[in-house]
Protein backbone atom coordinates (compact mmCIF):
# COMPACT_ATOMS: atom_id res chain seq x y z
CA UNK A 1 0.00 0.00 0.00
CA UNK A 2 1.40 3.09 -1.26
CA UNK A 3 2.38 5.53 1.84
CA UNK A 4 -0.05 8.51 1.17
CA UNK A 5 -3.23 6.00 0.42
CA UNK A 6 -2.05 3.88 3.34
CA UNK A 7 -2.57 7.25 5.82
CA UNK A 8 -5.47 8.76 3.79
CA UNK A 9 -7.01 4.82 5.03
CA UNK A 10 -5.93 5.29 8.79
CA UNK A 11 -7.41 8.86 9.24
CA UNK A 12 -11.09 7.62 7.55
CA UNK A 13 -10.94 4.45 10.14
CA UNK A 14 -9.53 6.81 12.87
CA UNK A 15 -10.40 10.13 12.64
CA UNK A 16 -12.39 10.61 15.07
CA UNK A 17 -9.46 9.55 17.70
CA UNK A 18 -7.89 13.38 16.63
CA UNK A 19 -9.12 16.66 18.31
CA UNK A 20 -11.12 18.86 15.53
CA UNK A 21 -7.88 20.98 15.14
CA UNK A 22 -6.18 17.35 13.94
CA UNK A 23 -8.65 16.64 12.16
CA UNK A 24 -8.97 19.84 9.88
CA UNK A 25 -5.28 19.46 9.05
CA UNK A 26 -5.05 16.31 8.26
CA UNK A 27 -8.15 16.30 6.11
CA UNK A 28 -6.98 19.28 4.40
CA UNK A 29 -3.75 17.45 3.86
CA UNK A 30 -4.47 13.79 3.38
CA UNK A 31 -8.10 14.42 1.33
CA UNK A 32 -8.19 17.83 -0.15
CA UNK A 33 -4.33 17.82 -0.98
CA UNK A 34 -3.38 20.98 0.71
CA UNK A 35 0.46 22.21 1.10
CA UNK A 36 1.74 22.68 4.38
CA UNK A 37 2.05 26.40 3.94
CA UNK A 38 -1.52 26.41 2.86
CA UNK A 39 -2.88 24.61 5.66
CA UNK A 40 -0.55 26.79 8.18
CA UNK A 41 -2.14 30.30 6.35
CA UNK A 42 -5.38 28.58 6.54
CA UNK A 43 -5.48 27.49 9.99
CA UNK A 44 -2.71 30.40 11.49
CA UNK A 45 0.23 28.50 12.64
CA UNK A 46 3.48 27.92 11.50
CA UNK A 47 4.25 25.45 8.61
CA UNK A 48 6.40 23.45 11.73
CA UNK A 49 3.40 23.59 13.53
CA UNK A 50 0.85 21.52 11.06
CA UNK A 51 3.95 19.47 10.39
CA UNK A 52 4.23 18.46 14.18
CA UNK A 53 0.09 17.81 13.93
CA UNK A 54 0.02 15.39 10.76
CA UNK A 55 3.25 14.05 12.52
CA UNK A 56 1.43 13.27 16.30
CA UNK A 57 -1.73 12.20 14.59
CA UNK A 58 -0.47 9.84 12.27
CA UNK A 59 1.47 8.23 15.26
CA UNK A 60 -2.10 8.24 17.41
CA UNK A 61 -3.77 6.47 13.98
CA UNK A 62 -0.94 4.24 13.32
CA UNK A 63 -1.15 2.77 17.74
CA UNK A 64 -4.87 2.95 17.29
CA UNK A 65 -4.42 0.61 13.99
CA UNK A 66 -1.23 -1.82 15.59
CA UNK A 67 -4.42 -2.72 17.84
CA UNK A 68 -7.54 -2.96 16.11
CA UNK A 69 -5.93 -3.06 12.48
CA UNK A 70 -9.26 -1.98 10.80
CA UNK A 71 -7.43 -0.55 7.98
CA UNK A 72 -5.54 -3.57 7.15
CA UNK A 73 -8.78 -5.79 7.47
CA UNK A 74 -9.98 -3.26 5.28
CA UNK A 75 -7.82 -3.68 2.64
CA UNK A 76 -6.97 -7.07 2.39
CA UNK A 77 -10.83 -7.39 2.00
CA UNK A 78 -10.93 -5.09 -0.87
CA UNK A 79 -8.07 -6.57 -2.82
CA UNK A 80 -9.71 -10.21 -2.23
CA UNK A 81 -12.93 -8.56 -3.53
CA UNK A 82 -11.30 -7.19 -6.61
CA UNK A 83 -9.35 -11.00 -7.20
CA UNK A 84 -13.04 -12.49 -6.76
CA UNK A 85 -14.53 -9.70 -9.80
CA UNK A 86 -11.31 -10.99 -11.58
CA UNK A 87 -12.48 -14.60 -11.06
CA UNK A 88 -15.99 -13.75 -12.65
CA UNK A 89 -15.22 -11.61 -15.67
CA UNK A 90 -12.85 -14.27 -16.89
CA UNK A 91 -15.10 -16.96 -16.62
CA UNK A 92 -14.34 -19.00 -13.49
CA UNK A 93 -15.73 -22.37 -12.61
CA UNK A 94 -18.44 -22.53 -9.91
CA UNK A 95 -15.91 -24.44 -7.53
CA UNK A 96 -13.73 -22.19 -7.42
CA UNK A 97 -15.89 -19.28 -7.28
CA UNK A 98 -17.40 -20.92 -4.20
CA UNK A 99 -14.10 -21.37 -2.35
CA UNK A 100 -13.16 -17.84 -3.04
CA UNK A 101 -16.40 -16.84 -1.19
CA UNK A 102 -15.82 -19.05 1.68
CA UNK A 103 -12.72 -17.99 2.00
CA UNK A 104 -13.74 -14.29 1.89
CA UNK A 105 -16.57 -14.75 4.62
CA UNK A 106 -13.76 -16.79 6.75
CA UNK A 107 -12.12 -13.81 6.91
CA UNK A 108 -14.98 -10.79 7.46
CA UNK A 109 -16.48 -13.52 10.16
CA UNK A 110 -14.00 -15.90 11.98
CA UNK A 111 -15.96 -19.06 13.26
CA UNK A 112 -14.70 -17.59 17.00
CA UNK A 113 -16.63 -14.22 16.75
CA UNK A 114 -19.90 -14.46 15.03
CA UNK A 115 -21.78 -17.01 13.75
CA UNK A 116 -24.13 -17.25 11.10
CA UNK A 117 -27.43 -17.87 13.90
CA UNK A 118 -26.12 -14.85 15.53
CA UNK A 119 -26.60 -12.41 12.61
CA UNK A 120 -29.08 -10.87 11.68
CA UNK A 121 -30.76 -8.41 9.29
CA UNK A 122 -31.05 -5.63 11.52
CA UNK A 123 -27.60 -6.58 14.24
CA UNK A 124 -27.30 -9.28 16.60
CA UNK A 125 -29.97 -11.66 17.74
CA UNK A 126 -30.45 -11.95 21.53
CA UNK A 127 -28.39 -14.82 23.44
CA UNK A 128 -31.64 -17.33 24.23
CA UNK A 129 -29.01 -19.61 25.72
Amino acid sequence: MKELLRQALLFDFYQELLTEKQQEICRMHLQEDWSLGEIAEAVGISRQGVSDAIKHSLRAMEKAESKLHMAEKMWNLREKIDRLETLVETGASAPVLKQQIESLREETFPEDTVSKEEVSIGGFQEDRE
